[in-house]
């Protein structure tokens, strides 16, 4: 069994050769209004070194991202942690799926892969999602 695998997606690193698929993302100001801000456009040097500085990080403070992508190896959306607090047992995490993979449980199941790694490797007991009102996905 794979840890890190479902039945319709893996969750992977991020790889530099990601640069592409999240510059072509960030190019959706809808997407990224659901996200919480609408960021200035940027330039595909500074996201290839963003993305080189992603693929180079390593747990640290519990916090990470992974790619989602569908078993077929095509990147569907992102899924990160952050607010890590081991002393509290809580944490919090963001998920973004590219619109024309939404609806397909892809997310559902990002979310499952992630929570059972906190709750029971980490041994984390809490989890909060902060949810724009706007965002209907």
């Amino acid at each position: 069994m794979n840890y890190w695998q479902g039945t319709r997606i893996r969750l992977r690193a991020v790889e530099c050769a990601d640069a592409e698929i999240f510059y072509q993302w960030n190019q959706d100001s809808e997407r990224a209004r659901n996200l919480g801000f609408v960021w200035p456009p940027s330039s595909r040097a500074s996201m290839d070194t963003w993305v080189q500085a992603e693929s180079l990080k390593q747990m640290e403070t519990d916090q990470f991202r992974w790619i989602i992508e569908s078993l077929e190896e095509i990147p569907v959306g992102a899924i990160d942690t952050h607010s890590c607090n081991p002393r509290n047992g809580t944490f919090s995490y963001g998920i973004d799926i590219a619109p024309e993979h939404r609806r397909k449980g892809y997310a559902g199941e990002a979310i499952r892969l992630v929570l059972r790694y906190y709750f029971e490797e980490l041994r984390y007991q809490k989890v909060t999602v902060p949810v724009h009102s706007y965002n209907a996905a």
